[in-house]
């Protein structure tokens, strides 16, 4: 099978198809796969578990265990690929997890696990599937970054500081790869409800109402309280604020047709912010006074707890941080 070529379509697909997909077991690698598929191009829809993309497989679509964490998964899909088609077309770098808690709190293995991920993982699976690409004079890679990557939020550190690393990154690339005919774009989503806002709601929930210190605890149960407003179950916080988070909150598919449209317009963006909310949420944050923005995010991301001064207490060195469990977007 491995020796066999698959014919890579002709027509409008042909410049961008095979198209490699990570993160495809949930949300918007999923319908990611289902978008692209449904337009007519081959899609290689990846996970760390194979069974949990094993509804994805069809006659244009085929699923591959890949796991941004070990080089092996990494070189075996890439090999699988350009064995049957010569090379990655488009490579759709999507698969990433969030690491949440007081930056105060979070230990160094932590922030590296939060970084291996998001960070060099994707940085790897670019380096290997760009010598082909450079061989054929054509490629595009699109990496799902976040609105993380310009907008920081509390509590959200970790997360928002390997975004800003990726979106240097591609930033880079796009730069260094264009003599090659290779283009780049960043997709940067907004929010978006996923299993991976569910899995980090799960996470609080398990965890309890009490934080990692006192001292972050009030800020904790304000963030527990946003994640269910932005999961439709306002009633745990103001009228308001719910109102606002559910109604500018999209599905995973409004983030599919944009990574679609990265991935195969003749001259896309190198930036994409998606939806609406995403660009205001920018453009507000470069308008605003820092300390005006400070005082919003806190307010709308913390609640109440935002605004509270925090109790004293103990220092807080080397406790733990929380780990949201590997989900995909």
């Amino acid at each position: 099978m491995l020796n066999q070529r698959i014919p890579t379509p002709r027509g409008p697909a042909a410049p961008v198809s095979p198209i490699l997909i990570t993160g495809c077991s949930t949300g918007i690698g999923r319908a990611t796969a289902h978008r692209l598929v449904h337009d007519g191009h081959f899609v290689y829809a990846t996970a760390r578990t194979p069974e949990a993309v094993k509804e994805l497989r069809g006659a244009t679509c085929r699923t591959l265990r890949l796991d941004l964490t070990d080089e092996a998964s990494m070189r075996a899909a890439v090999e699988v690929v350009e064995q049957e088609h010569g090379r990655i077309g488009t490579l759709v770098n999507n698969a990433g997890y969030a690491e949440i808690g007081p930056a105060e709190l979070l230990t160094t293995e932590r922030l590296r696990l939060q970084f291996e991920t998001n960070v060099f993982g994707t940085w790897r699976l670019c380096q290997l599937a760009l010598p082909a690409m450079r061989a054929a004079g054509t490629g595009r890679i699109v990496n799902v970054g976040s609105i993380g990557d310009s907008c920081t939020l509390p509590l959200w550190g970790a997360y928002t500081a390997s975004k800003h690393a990726l979106k240097a990154l591609n930033d880079t690339l796009r730069m260094e790869l264009a003599p090659y005919g290779i283009t780049t774009v960043l997709v940067e989503p907004g929010l978006i409800d996923t299993h991976f806002a569910a899995a980090i709601d799960q996470n609080i929930t398990r965890h309890g109402t009490d934080g990692p210190h006192p001292a972050y605890d009030a800020q904790m149960r304000g963030f527990g309280a946003v994640l269910g407003d932005v999961l439709s179950r306002g009633a745990t916080s103001a009228r308001l604020r719910a109102t606002l988070l559910q109604r500018i909150t999209q599905k995973p598919d409004a983030v599919a047709r944009t990574i679609a449209t990265a991935a195969t317009a003749p001259r896309p963006h190198p930036h994409y912010r998606v939806p609406l909310h995403a660009r205001l949420a920018i453009a507000a944050h470069h308008a605003l006074p820092a300390r005006s923005w400070d005082a919003l995010t806190r307010l709308l991301f913390l609640g109440r707890a935002g605004a509270a001064a925090p109790p004293r207490g103990a220092p807080l060195a080397g406790a733990p941080a929380r780990r949201v469990p590997g989900g995909e977007r």
